[in-house]
């Protein structure tokens, strides 16, 4: 299947030879230090244990995706976009309010994409493409459901705290920690502490083999994709390291959503801001004119809120017309995946991610908040046309953490995301209650129908005159605290890793003087069930000051220090704001 990559047309394939040999010097430098001055990284000799053999047959699994990782390589894209040869995002944009007119016409301002780039990259997917197959290749590829976290230096100390969250929440099924390579092995972790917890490591390196996935050069955001088609289970739930479970999630797995979804996936705080370049010229999918849903509202009819003469390109946001990925964007801090449905949209999605950071990353963003992996699962499964549930409740900001190198700002250290099985019930009262509302109401026929004389480039009129359609109050904010169920607290800023929290004095307030909760008071711990923070510093304190345990993230760290004053000094207080 993979052995030979589908032939581009003989005027296509001299253009992109002629553009490497003009490339070659500066891509090579830019290679060059993009692999931190290395093209290629010698695997050690070493020879790692794991703790349970992996469920599936290694050799038929190798053999597969040695495959098809050779021909990740031969479609490496060969035009990556300047505005990313730093793999930073210098330019961030938050998209967020409802009513922002987000048109194809604007959208197409954000980023330039060079010709040579738009056709090397149609080309590079078309190739993939045809080499996906339609289903898995064989029946016992993954088999079962458990939970995949990937580790690796701090991840895997944080997916200690994760697990051990996990299953106070009454959580039992099995867990695979994905470590990128056999550097990121810790004896104490996967032989000591993970089986306890009914979980083991997965090495990337030695899952996939060593003939092709070190010539990868993976790193960051690139590696989930690729956890989740090492691990061995066939229904995978992706939690981030740092994303602590608040609530019992097994069950999920069972649900009748789940059943008929296949993929369950929960919002970021910002709209979609990809490029058409995308849908047009890259995936080729046909994008009609008219606007068929607001935001993620697929359910009133689109009368209510469309004129009906609007310029498609510009004055309708591009991502309500059909054919295009609704919105919200994508949090990726947390997913549910049938592997046996979506297998095309896996690897199509390692695809997107081995060519992520300078290629389809600011393709699917546009440099929106949050640009990275997010978008690519979502994205991979509705080029396949495969069904998804995105949970309809927004995520919530929780501020907490001081910044003191940044004037002593109040920043948000948490993100909250909620139980989807609840939120799939209030959509179903969210679509009745909206349905009598609209139906009963009487338009005054002396309104105008017409649309407005003119549009703002970057807001759209409330609704079509007439009618009393309201997203947000009408959908939106139906899905709300009082009636959802709080499912995670994503810890992501900072991180919790201890000793750098102690060394620049994370946990004090604006003047230094006092300490400050980073998750919120009383009301919050009543949320979610217990108190959070409180339960992850005892689970430090018993790891690294009870047990002394020693870990190669912390070498060099000042043990004493974090277990004498400052340990029982943070303990103390949390303990006595704790009710």
């Amino acid at each position: 299947m993979f052995n030979s990559l589908a032939p581009m047309r003989l005027k296509k394939l001299l253009k992109v030879f002629c553009a490497s040999v003009v490339l070659l010097a500066a891509t090579s430098v830019v290679l060059f230090f993009h692999f931190g001055g290395q093209i290629i990284i010698p695997i050690p000799e070493r020879t790692v244990t794991l703790s349970t053999p992996p469920a599936n047959d290694t050799w038929q699994f190798q053999q597969f995706f040695n495959g098809y990782l050779d021909a990740l390589l031969e479609n490496n894209l060969s035009y990556p976009i300047p505005e990313r040869w730093n793999h930073e995002v210098t330019n961030v944009r938050f998209f967020n309010r409802i009513g922002e007119l987000l048109s194809e016409s604007r959208l197409q301002e954000l980023i330039h994409f060079s010709p040579e780039f738009i056709e090397d990259t149609s080309d590079k997917f078309d190739n993939i493409v045809e080499q996906i197959p339609a289903k898995w290749p064989y029946e016992n590829m993954y088999r079962g459901d458990g939970y995949v976290i990937v580790g690796g230096g701090r991840h895997t100390f944080l997916a200690l705290l994760n697990i051990n969250a996990l299953r106070r929440a009454g959580n039992k099924l099995p867990v695979e920690v994905v470590l990128p390579t056999y550097d990121d092995y810790e004896e104490d972790f996967c032989e000591n502490h993970f089986p306890l917890l009914n979980a083991r490591c997965v090495i990337l390196e030695e899952r996939f083999g060593d003939q092709v996935y070190p010539r990868l050069q993976l790193g960051g955001y690139q590696f989930k994709i690729f956890a989740i088609a090492a691990s061995s289970f066939k229904n995978c739930f992706l939690l981030d390291s740092d994303n602590i479970p608040l609530r019992k999630m097994d069950k999920i797995f069972s649900s009748e959503l789940y059943k008929n979804k296949t993929m369950i996936t929960w919002p970021d705080f910002w709209l979609r801001s990809t490029s058409p370049h995308y849908y047009h010229n890259i995936t080729k999918t046909p994008i009609g004119d008219k606007r068929v849903r607001y935001f993620n509202d697929f359910y009133t009819n689109p009368n209510e809120y469309y004129y009906g003469d609007e310029d498609p390109r510009s004055e309708i946001p591009f991502h309500d017309r059909e054919g295009t990925i609704p919105d919200w964007t994508t949090e990726s801090g947390q997913l549910v995946i049938n592997k046996e449905v979506h297998f095309p949209a896996i690897l199509l999605g390692l695809f997107y991610n081995f060519n992520g950071p300078m290629g389809f990353y600011p393709l699917l963003s546009q440099g929106g908040a949050g640009e990275g992996d997010k978008d690519t699962f979502v994205a991979a499964s509705h080029y396949y046309n495969l069904p998804y549930y995105q949970v309809y409740k927004n995520c919530e900001m929780l501020y907490g953490w001081v910044d003191h190198a940044n004037s002593g700002r109040i920043e948000h250290s948490a993100i909250v995301q909620y139980n989807p099985i609840v939120d799939y019930e209030n959509l179903q009262s969210v679509k009745a209650k909206a349905e009598i509302i609209l139906k009963n109401h009487e338009p005054d026929s002396r309104k105008k129908s017409s649309k407005p004389k003119s549009y703002s480039k970057t807001r759209l009129s409330t609704h079509v005159k007439g009618s009393i359609y309201s997203y947000r109050r009408l959908f939106r904010d139906s899905f709300n605290k009082a009636n959802s169920d709080e499912m995670f607290l994503h810890c992501h800023t900072p991180k919790i890793e201890p000793y750098r929290i102690m060394e620049d004095d994370l946990t004090l307030g604006r003047n230094k003087e006092a300490k400050q909760r980073w998750y919120g008071g009383r009301k919050n711990r009543v949320r979610f069930g217990y108190d959070v923070e409180l339960y992850i510093w005892e689970l430090i304190d018993q790891y690294i000051c009870d047990k002394n345990i020693q870990y190669k993230i912390f070498e060099g760290k000042d043990r004493d220090a974090l277990c004498g004053s400052f340990m029982r000094e943070q303990l103390g207080f949390l303990r006595s704001t704790g009710d």
